[in-house]
């Protein structure tokens, strides 16, 4: 919805949503980075169209500590401990 859509780039009304869908409003290159941010499209795609067979969408880089841990070998108790950081840093 332009409600869910909004509030996704920090724009909090519905009207400026539909402004800015009908033209009536300029979107902005903070806009278009937010959109660009927060659905992780391509932004030389959504300024100009461009790239043909390149995907839209920037594949987001994933990374797991707990992953990379095991690959190096980390013991059982080294893993429980960056859990244990993990949780306390959330926690603050």
């Amino acid at each position: 919805s332009q409600e869910d859509f909004g509030s996704r780039i920090g724009i909090t009304s519905r009207a400026h949503v539909s402004a800015l869908e009908s033209g009536a409003r300029n979107i902005t290159n903070r806009i278009i980075s937010d959109i660009c941010r927060e659905y992780s499209v391509d932004e030389n795609w959504l300024r100009f169209g461009t790239g043909g067979e390149e995907p839209v969408f920037i594949e987001m880089a994933t990374f797991s500590l707990d992953e990379f841990a095991r690959q190096h070998n980390a013991t059982e108790l080294e893993l429980n401990i960056l859990n244990y950081i993990y949780i306390f840093q959330k926690i603050l």
